[in-house]
């Protein structure tokens, strides 16, 4: 039996500016409730980071912009 892993993309961190931090701990709760969940990849600080900003276990990943590599 295959076992469900899962990636969250998101644009914007929580806790950074550009995330409603008035859902926070809404967006974490149901965050871990994705089964399988491996860890959050983010896009919007443009640097590599790696963060568990709720010390839950899941890991935000942030990557630089790759739009202009080529």
């Amino acid at each position: 039996m295959l076992k469900t892993q899962r990636v969250s993309k998101i644009r914007a961190p929580p806790h950074s500016e550009q995330f409603d931090n008035n859902v926070a701990g809404i967006f974490q709760r149901y965050i871990t409730q994705f089964p399988g969940l491996q860890f959050c990849l983010n896009t919007y600080k443009h640097r590599v980071s790696t963060e568990d900003r709720f010390n839950d276990g899941v890991i935000y990943y942030g990557s630089p912009d790759i739009q202009k590599r080529k």
